[in-house]
């Protein structure tokens, strides 16, 4: 074999082993590539995850407005002064219940859950209200004189959040008792409460609110089986806030939504019957009240009707 043929094979098998060389060290570089990048995507996928899981489980919690720095105007009486009074007695504490809102099912129903505002829902007959109890001042005395509704009523002039736990409000056997001495002598089904117009005047809303709230706990600890329905406080009509600055309307919107906060964080239910006596105006029409606050038959009959198709 002459020299030049030699020389052709060495060069070829030179070749051969850096194709081969090349071959698999292009493998190499694939395989680690592709290991690094599931690496890499596996853990973007659980950065991801986590950040979802931390913003569904960690709502923010819900902001407070600091007390106004003006001075508000003095509380003027509608039934009578009722200025805010020391602490009330401390209360038990609040229901664990967490609160939640209206939805809808599976099959497209309406369904109502506790701290919702009650949506509207197939009419209830008087039989319904048997075994309720309506808590309220005078207002709600009306209610209970021209609604047609046999129920139970702890109702009294001037009947506030701070009051409630030493103004006597109900006669019975052995005297005139306070709302909250009633409600342990006797069992209920429901309970109705419309308080608010009274306490206006008050310089903190949110002493209103947590006062609402203690009330609600001191409530819940002596009818722990009954639905709680809390109603939103009525509108007044234009000319009663035109002739005093506390009792107006945009102040009981204020403290309506107040009201609807309080239920979520409490666990009741919110009855927005304000929606039912309010105009186009948002004021109580001059012709549903004789003063401008308290409401008329034809009032209390919108206010019964309302009440009958907001239940759960």
């Amino acid at each position: 074999m002459n020299r030049k043929v030699i020389r052709y094979q060495k060069t070829k098998r030179r070749r051969r082993r850096v194709i081969i060389n090349r071959v698999v060290l292009s493998t190499c570089m694939v395989a680690l590539l592709a290991a690094v990048g599931v690496g890499v995507w596996a853990a973007v996928g659980r950065f991801s995850g986590n950040g979802v899981a931390a913003s569904e489980s960690e709502a923010p919690p819900a902001s407070v407005a600091p007390p106004s720095s003006e001075v508000q105007p003095e509380q003027s009486a509608v039934e009578e002064s009722t200025p805010p009074e020391s602490q009330p007695e401390s209360q038990p504490p609040a229901s664990s219940a967490a609160p939640q809102s209206a939805g809808e099912s599976s099959t497209g129903e309406t369904v109502t859950t506790v701290g919702a505002a009650v949506p509207q829902s197939d009419p209830v007959g008087d039989e319904y209200f048997s075994d309720a109890v309506f808590i309220g001042d005078s207002r709600t005395e009306g209610f209970m004189i021209y609604s047609g509704i046999n129920a139970t009523y702890y109702t009294v002039k001037g009947l506030a959040v701070d009051n409630i736990y030493t103004k006597d409000a109900v006669d019975t056997a052995n005297g005139r008792v306070t709302v909250l001495e009633a409600l342990e002598q006797q069992t209920f089904g429901k309970v109705y409460i419309m308080l608010g117009v009274n306490e206006l005047g008050w310089v903190y809303s949110e002493v209103f609110q947590q006062k609402y709230g203690e009330l609600i706990d001191a409530i819940r600890a002596r009818q722990p089986n009954a639905l709680i329905y809390v109603q939103s406080i009525l509108p007044v009509s234009t000319e009663k806030e035109q002739k005093d600055p506390v009792y107006n309307n945009a102040k009981i919107q204020e403290y309506n939504g107040l009201i609807a906060q309080m239920c979520q964080q409490k666990g009741v239910y919110y009855v927005n019957v304000w929606e039912a006596l309010a105009g186009e105006d948002g004021a109580l029409p001059p012709e549903d009240s004789v003063d401008g606050v308290h409401v008329n038959q034809a009032s209390c009959a919108l206010w019964r009707d309302y009440l009958k198709e907001h239940t759960v």
